[in-house]
């Protein structure tokens, strides 16, 4: 058994604050960022209808400045241990999980493979789902519906150690 990230939607999906102010980004790299959860805490605890991008702001990003033409660049300048490789490349699963990078007119999306081989992600504030567009099982996220995030970027290994990544706050 391999100990890289679990499908655990409840882990992003039943805390509010969570769930407002983590992303696509924070889900891919398995980071849940107590301080970015507090701030979303403190902002938005009398509101009392809790749905919406309420948390936008502080979203974990590959950088402070993004542009899509840079994001991969972003990405690897900003975590040096996460590696570009092909597709069906083999990896250590012992050290490292994939990650794949789409983009789209207006914005980017990660998606996650997990321990049972199948992939997950989270989009902006809605809730971590191990389903595509259609409600269908991710077996490949280059085969599956990503609504509007067409174009693959590429895939990538992650560390497993937290120590080793870092989220944009």
């Amino acid at each position: 058994m391999y100990n890289f990230p679990k499908y655990e939607p409840n882990k992003w999906n039943k805390n509010p604050y969570i769930l407002f102010s983590h992303n696509c980004y924070s889900y891919a790299l398995d980071i849940i960022s107590k301080k970015i959860k507090n701030k979303c805490k403190k902002k938005i605890k009398n509101v009392k209808k809790k749905e919406g991008d309420l948390c936008k702001e502080y979203k974990p990003q590959p950088a402070k400045k993004l542009k899509m033409k840079n994001i991969e660049k972003l990405l690897l300048k900003d975590n040096p241990k996460i590696k570009k490789i092909r597709k069906n490349q083999k990896i250590d699963y012992n050290l490292y999980y994939k990650i794949a990078l789409f983009t789209g007119k207006t914005g980017y999306h990660f998606y996650r493979q997990d321990v049972n081989m199948y992939w997950s992600h989270k989009p902006g504030w809605f809730k971590a789902s191990n389903k595509d567009e259609n409600k269908k099982l991710i077996k490949d996220p280059t085969k599956c519906n990503r609504g509007v995030y067409k174009k693959l970027i590429g895939f990538y290994k992650v560390p497993i150690n937290k120590k080793m990544k870092k989220l944009n706050h």
